[in-house]
């Protein structure tokens, strides 16, 4: 066993070799407490926690002033200093509405999608409220904000700046929407470069592709969500919510994956690698303009794009710093993103992942032991299959545990509710979805190419997906069992997370036989 200044130093040591090979991460970092500082003043102590735990190498450091890492640490500090004062100055987010404030908003409008209610069609538009004016002044300044309008063909364009009077609300999770005032019209202002319009056209124009292959109302919206990342279907998404899979309606990393694997595989027939990383990379950028930014969105391209990159300068990518630049981008181009539940569950999840599915794996191995190739071959035949699916369980069970380290609380957090079913359908739904997201993006173009074989894909994308849309929607109820929980102080998932991506840093850093050690003893 190790003593416990034997450990202490093991821990340092094994926080020294992780910033080393993470530079990208620690810079991401500081920068996102650099952004949130300044619009969440009380987050000060916890700052301060990350600070002490991230840093505990340096504090053992005889060579303080001269470290490699005490130079790192420093630019990140100046990082966030420098972002801190950039975000105080460009954003005002006002502290609290106890009821809408009407005024008038100027506001540029990045896109608009048409959702469907029992209550009718509505536009959805996002935007920014460039400023914000109140019966006191300026109350708001470049605030992201929605705004919806009855549906109708003089909908307003989205590829020009706005003067538009109404009420300014705050939801209970921090997000802001405009209600437009319905008796004065929107005043036009001036004309915006942006890809607005041609990204909402041609979502509309894949969304309509699939209406027309696809006969059954349901899985037409869920895989047009997939395709274009926007869900209208209000009872595909609570029953998806049912079982914890709202996941599944955002454009995630594995999108990306299955994207860039069937491309690359494509593009392998007719290019040399390096010609096959940047063909990849040139149709997932485009990929990426159709989408649109969103953090999720962003972190998943970021990471596709470097690992690309890699290709061209013979170096491996790496998944944590891929993760830190993506942080890094959001806190210079969208800081206000940081704020709201899909930013901190997509890069929560990411991290826990990361940080946390190999120890888990290798934990999970002591229940299902790994046996090496030759062993394996050397088993009769029915033993082979049962050992791969032990080994798709272990792998699928470590998985469900990383991402619920961190997933579980932030719901509990955000929704006081957490469906147990949650654990057994992400066990296997998520592998399931994505041969449907293959099918999709094989028959999607294969539907202009070649339009007998595309039809042919389809048909049987939409019997597929039927099949494991009826998985969700055909459960009993009894099957809704609930985990719920009273309302509680954010500070508990601040510290929780702090302390365990500080832990999940210091068992990826040390050693193989530290690891071991530290999971359990």
């Amino acid at each position: 066993m190790l003593t416990t200044s034997a450990f202490t130093r093991s821990i340092s040591d094994s926080f020294l070799r992780f910033w080393q090979h993470n530079p990208a991460l620690l810079y991401g970092i500081m920068a996102i407490w650099g952004v949130l500082l300044p619009l969440s003043p009380e987050l000060w102590p916890y700052c301060l926690l990350f600070l002490a735990l991230a840093a505990l190498p340096l504090w053992s450091n005889r060579d303080f002033f001269h470290s490699p890492l005490t130079i790192r640490f420093g630019l990140g500090i100046l990082l966030a200093i420098s972002l801190f004062f950039l975000t105080q100055q460009t954003y005002l987010v006002p502290d609290a509405l106890a009821a809408p404030v009407r005024g008038v908003a100027v506001v540029k409008i990045d896109s608009a999608a048409t959702t469907t209610s029992p209550f009718g069609k509505r536009r959805l538009y996002k935007g920014v409220a460039t400023t914000f004016a109140g019966p006191d002044g300026v109350i708001a300044r470049n605030l992201p904000i929605t705004l919806s309008l009855p549906y109708s063909a003089s909908t307003p364009p989205i590829d020009r700046t706005y003067q538009i009077e109404g009420r300014l609300r705050r939801s209970p999770q921090g997000r802001f929407s405009i209600s437009p005032d319905q008796t004065i019209a929107w005043k036009p202002l001036k004309p915006l470069w942006s890809l607005a319009e041609e990204r909402s056209l041609a979502k509309s124009f894949v969304k309509q592709t699939i209406e027309k292959q696809i006969s059954s109302p349901h899985t037409a919206a869920f895989l047009s969500g997939i395709a274009a990342g926007e869900f209208d279907d209000t009872q595909l998404s609570f029953e998806l919510g049912r079982f914890g899979l709202q996941h599944l309606m955002a454009i995630s990393g594995l999108h990306f994956s299955i994207l860039a694997a069937m491309l690359a595989t494509l593009f392998s027939f007719f290019f040399p690698k390096k010609g096959v990383a940047a063909a990849t990379l040139i149709a997932l950028s485009l990929y990426f303009l159709f989408l649109g930014h969103s953090p999720s969105v962003l972190r998943a391209w970021i990471a596709i794009a470097l690992l690309m990159g890699a290709v061209f300068i013979k170096r491996r990518s790496q998944a944590l710093n891929s993760l830190g630049i993506a942080l890094l981008a959001i806190a210079i181009l969208d800081p206000l993103a940081i704020r709201f539940i899909p930013f901190q569950f997509s890069f929560g999840v990411t991290a826990s992942i990361l940080l946390w599915y190999g120890p888990c794996d290798h934990f999970l191995q002591h229940l299902f032991q790994k046996r090496t190739l030759s062993a394996v071959a050397a088993m009769h035949w029915v033993d082979q299959h049962g050992y791969c699916l032990l080994h798709f369980l272990r792998q699928g069970l470590a998985l469900a545990i990383a991402v619920n380290l961190i997933a579980l609380p932030l719901t509990l957090f955000y929704f006081h509710r957490f469906p147990s079913m949650s654990f057994v359908y992400n066990l296997f739904f998520p592998f399931l979805v994505s041969v449907s997201m293959f099918l999709l993006l094989l028959g999607l173009p294969l539907q202009w190419l070649l339009p007998p074989l595309g039809k042919a894909l389809f048909w049987l994308n939409e019997h597929y997906t039927t099949f494991l849309l009826n998985l969700v929607f055909n459960l009993p109820k009894s099957f809704d069992h609930t985990w719920h929980a009273a309302p509680f102080d954010g500070s508990f998932i601040l510290i929780y997370a702090i302390v365990l991506f500080a832990a999940g840093i210091a068992v990826r850093g040390s050693s193989i036989p530290l690891a071991q050690n530290f999971l359990t003893t």
